[in-house]
């Protein structure tokens, strides 16, 4: 089979889905184009093919993009668009069959979010089938797509190379406690209420991991609630194995997810975790009285947020508990053979 793996300008967990997913279709036999903005998926894999995938649906420069993957697209290609922008140049090349992967939704306070909602229905109306990366997005499209199922992303956790205490060392983290928070710069991710949590008693040194379009305005409201000796903007690195193992606690307060694969990696690192109850969070760590992280409501906020971290630091046996469960917990949503047999499946369902 001919896949054409298309993506926008994307960055996190989304690039590390669509990279994994090519080396696993390849190691199976088929044969895939990776599409997209230059150097998108760089260090993860090669982009074979750059297709100029716009941040927003300007007709013109929508137009440009669908005539390279046209270019691409023979008869007989599957073609498979991860995201919104992506999908827009699938939709718009006219090329068939068309698979639409949606990571994420149109969130509220977005930009143009009333326009924006219109055209993610238009783009998963015209999918040939559609993948939901969580059931609450299946939910969302179910009357709207043709067809839809939901496949757990996955990706390969890294291994750590250094030690803990040369990564601390890095960060200026001598004595007490670290704490690590691995995402993308952007409102969806909470990493401002993470800053306001640091503010209410949480005795540890906080390292961020992760670039994005809030940067400026999360570094400013860490110097204006004095935090800048404790927090660390990390920026986007390649040793996140590292910084995890090196971490007491991480944390994770996302505001909506539809799954966190910083997750995975903290679990299977044998990490103590506090995250928000966001995406497949639940189904991982489990539910009642024995989970593998910490869970805390997303309306909880920086208090609830601030009050998890304090007793997670403070209760050494309960980190040891959860660094225990974590690796089991992640090994089922870490298997690339089921995501594999499930994205050919809906491959075959929409092949002539």
């Amino acid at each position: 089979m001919r896949i054409v793996q298309l993506l926008g300008p994307s960055t996190g967990g989304i690039r590390r889905t669509v990279a994994t997913l090519t080396e696993a279709l390849r190691a199976d036999g088929h044969e895939v184009v990776t599409a997209g903005p230059a150097r998108v998926l760089e260090p993860l894999i090669d982009t074979d093919v750059v297709v100029a995938v716009p941040t927003r649906p300007a007709p013109l420069a929508l137009a440009a993009a669908a005539r390279q993957l046209r270019s691409l697209a023979r008869p007989g290609t599957v073609v498979h668009a991860h995201g919104l922008k992506a999908g827009w140049v699938a939709a718009v090349s006219g090329r068939r069959p068309f698979v639409l992967t949606i990571h994420n939704v149109v969130l509220p306070g977005a930009g143009a979010e009333r326009v924006l909602r219109r055209l993610e229905r238009i783009v998963v109306a015209r999918a040939d089938a559609v993948i939901a990366t969580s059931p609450e997005i299946e939910q969302t499209f179910s009357g709207v797509a043709r067809r839809i199922t939901t496949i757990r992303p996955v990706h390969d956790v890294g291994v750590a190379r250094r030690g803990a205490v040369e990564v601390r060392r890095e960060f200026g983290v001598t004595d007490g406690p670290l704490a690590v928070c691995v995402a993308r710069l952007h409102p969806q991710k909470g990493i401002d209420v993470l800053i306001d949590a640091w503010t209410l008693g949480i005795d540890a040194s906080l390292v961020i991991v992760g670039d994005g379009p809030m940067h400026d305005e999360l570094s400013r409201r860490c110097a204006r609630l004095g935090l800048l000796e404790r927090v660390t903007f990390a920026g986007a690195r390649d040793d996140v194995a590292d910084l995890l193992g090196a971490a007491d606690v991480v944390v994770i307060p996302s505001r909506w997810e539809s799954g966190p694969l910083v997750l995975l990696e903290a679990l299977a690192a044998g990490v103590a975790v506090v995250t928000t109850r966001v995406g497949f969070v639940e189904e991982v760590v489990g539910r009642g009285a024995d989970p593998a992280a910490v869970v805390v409501e997303v309306g909880s906020g920086a208090a609830g947020l601030a009050a998890a971290v304090s007793a997670l630091l403070d209760d050494p046996q309960e980190r040891e508990r959860l660094s225990a469960r974590g690796p089991a917990a992640a090994r089922p949503f870490l298997d690339r053979r089921r995501v594999l047999d499930a994205t050919l499946s809906v491959y075959r369902s929409v092949s002539p």
